[in-house]
């Protein structure tokens, strides 16, 4: 593989492609259902959460809505995300989940896309990065949120109906 590049087995380009190929081109196209909407798979409704919540709060609205990440907003407007691995670092923390606030344990203004950014930006945005969730935002709003998940379905899709 090239320099900062991996190899990953099909759809995501095997040992003699560019890991990123298969889905050079894709455009982000929101919906917000689960769905396979044009060329780009998209997230379920954005989740939402208040600085001044406790991280449980934010713990039980991701088990209940079956996500591992959650948007933190400030009067409707982005001011970041929690994760899974924010929620571990918590726990390792040993802090009290019922006295913990979000904006003490949320990654604080994260990398954005928005619904017109390529699937190959934001893979690599990802990659670069070293997670794995970014909030696509509208006029400073988060309109939804791309996994590496939700890529990674969507390549195999791809691959799947083009051979």
């Amino acid at each position: 593989a090239g320099a900062g590049k991996s190899t990953l087995p099909a759809p995501f380009g095997g040992t003699k492609r560019n890991v990123l190929s298969p889905i050079a081109g894709a455009r982000f196209h929101l919906v917000m259902t689960t769905s396979y909407c044009g060329r780009f798979v998209t997230s379920r409704d954005v989740i939402t959460i208040e600085p001044f919540d406790t991280i449980g709060h934010a713990a039980e609205k991701m088990v209940a809505e079956g996500v591992s990440a959650i948007v933190v907003s400030d009067g409707g407007r982005l001011i970041g995300i929690v994760t899974e691995r924010d929620l571990t670092r918590a726990v390792a923390g040993r802090v009290h989940s019922s006295e913990a606030r979000v904006r003490e344990w949320m990654t604080a203004e994260p990398k954005v896309v928005s619904e017109s950014t390529d699937a190959v930006e934001a893979v690599q945005i990802m990659l670069d990065g070293g997670f794995r969730h970014l909030p696509v935002v509208e006029n400073e709003r988060a309109v939804g949120i791309v996994s590496i998940r939700d890529l990674a379905e969507w390549s195999i899709r791809t691959e799947q109906a083009q051979t």
